[in-house]
């Protein structure tokens, strides 16, 4: 690798936050709690969810044991992480839901086979 693909992978690395297992699990909380805020409080929520997942999904495709599980937990992340945020607001609630769930599960998968720490 040349010194400017160095220069970009460093430039990356010091952008990169592992994941806030707590403000994840807040942010997964809000958006399945029986009382959901208003769609456009949900924005910042998604938008966290959406980041936070991200970088769980990168890290349960590392190759692991419990692979069936984990492939099917990271096939309903990414399909969650693909999707468009919808604008109606039912669609919005259902979206928020998934990915919601989606989130959680992943989680208490990635802390069960040992790769991410129970908060």
């Amino acid at each position: 690798m040349d010194a400017a693909g160095l220069a970009l992978v460093l430039a990356k690395l010091l952008r990169w936050t592992g994941a806030d297992v707590e403000a994840l699990l807040d942010d997964v909380a809000e958006v399945l709690d029986d009382v959901l805020p208003p769609v456009a409080e949900l924005e910042g929520p998604l938008r966290r969810i959406r980041a936070q997942l991200g970088q769980l999904v990168a890290t349960a495709a590392e190759p692991r044991p419990g692979a069936a599980a984990s492939d099917r937990l990271l096939a309903c992340a990414r399909a969650a992480c693909s999707e468009t945020v919808p604008t109606d607001r039912r669609e919005v609630l259902g979206y928020a839901r998934r990915l919601g769930w989606a989130t959680n599960e992943l989680m208490e998968h990635l802390v069960l086979i040992g790769r991410l720490d129970a908060p």
